[in-house]
């Protein structure tokens, strides 16, 4: 990430020591002032026994089933969205038909993402749900694409269009996929 921000050795080496620092000294600082808590918690706990581990299983229990769940819930929107295969798109922008690409890929601070689908726009998705640019073509196939595990967000920004009467497509397995099928990618469009 520092080669990315074009950060010099020198800075990166002071921001990494002050890092460890700050994340080793609030360790050990939370256990010198919570150190009381943590006796009494360690005494319930070990009066408790087995009854203890049973609660700890049961909240990891219900942390793995709500991922799960999000996870199905996420694979049945998708399922029901209409999904299109990098070959494809390439072959419909290579014939000319007419196809907005939206890139939906999430832009962590002080990071740009300056490669993507040739003619992919990229737009964030809560100024895509919150004022959708409409002005593309009506007879233009709209395509969303992302970097994300099971293309999260490009679903998301596929089922916000078409909420709003906008048929679109996902692109099937995002930004990797179309780099998988050796597709070429180019610099990529802001939308403001």
């Amino acid at each position: 990430m520092a080669g990315a921000l074009g950060m010099s050795t020198r800075t990166f080496v002071i921001f990494n020591l002050a890092g460890s620092a700050l994340w080793a000294g609030s360790g050990i600082a939370l256990g010198i002032i919570f150190h009381r808590q943590i006796q009494s918690l360690l005494t319930v706990l070990g009066e408790l026994g087995n009854a203890a581990l049973v609660v700890v299983a049961m909240a990891l229990g219900l942390y793995i089933a709500l991922r799960l769940y999000r996870r199905l819930r996420l694979s049945r929107i998708k399922a029901r969205l209409p999904q299109m295969l990098p070959a494809e798109l390439a072959q419909r922008m290579r014939e000319g038909a007419p196809v907005v690409v939206l890139d939906v890929r999430a832009v962590g601070a002080g990071l740009v993402l300056s490669e993507g689908i040739a003619g992919a726009l990229r737009i964030d998705i809560a100024a895509l749900e919150r004022d959708c640019p409409m002005d593309w073509p009506t007879d233009a196939l709209v395509v969303t694409y992302c970097a994300c595990p099971n293309d999260a967000s490009a679903v998301k920004a596929a089922q916000s269009l078409n909420k709003r009467g906008r048929k679109a497509h996902v692109l099937n397995g995002g930004i990797e996929g179309w780099v998988r099928a050796g597709l070429p990618l180019e610099a990529v469009q802001s939308v403001d």
